[in-house]
């Protein structure tokens, strides 16, 4: 199932900013590039779709953003 849902908001920014999720069947993965002054928006979301197509080229159980937060409980639990 593919489900897609857009949002925009008023800020001072002024850059770009998306968020991809993608729902394997244990896990979550995401891709969330920023944009900046001079960097088109669509570069930003050529960016969030090489993310994700990266990350599911790889048999990998976390993305890049979930596996330095597990440091942390996986040194408490060998801690017990």
């Amino acid at each position: 199932m593919i489900e897609r849902t857009a949002g925009y908001a008023e800020t001072d920014s002024t850059g770009t900013a998306v968020t991809f999720r993608a729902d394997y069947e244990n896990v979550l993965a995401s891709a969330n590039p920023s944009g900046e002054r001079g960097k088109p928006a669509e570069e930003v979301g050529e960016e969030a779709v090489r993310e994700l197509v990266a990350f599911d080229a790889e048999d990998a159980a976390a993305d890049r953003y979930l596996a330095d937060q597990l440091l942390v409980w996986l040194t408490i639990a060998g801690a017990n």
